[in-house]
């Protein structure tokens, strides 16, 4: 790893990012439960940016929409 003072971890620019401070977690955790606690898998979290959030956001609904189809071809 590199120890100049100019290395970032990836971690470092997540925390520091709009999203982030703006509190995309609280948001991202209430999605998480509402498929848990329900198992609703047509739920989907809402992007509300374009950055590495957003992609993730992306993914998990991406991963969301596939268990819904899985789930519904075996019903």
């Amino acid at each position: 790893m590199d120890s100049s003072p100019l290395s970032v971890s990836w971690w470092d620019v997540f925390a520091l990012s709009p999203s982030f401070r703006l509190g995309l977690h609280v948001e991202f955790g209430r999605c998480l439960l509402e498929v848990v606690e329900q198992r609703n898998y047509s739920f989907r979290a809402k992007k509300i940016s374009n950055d590495e959030v957003g992609t993730l956001v992306d993914s998990f609904n991406d991963m969301l929409t596939e268990i819904e189809h899985r789930t519904t071809a075996l019903e």
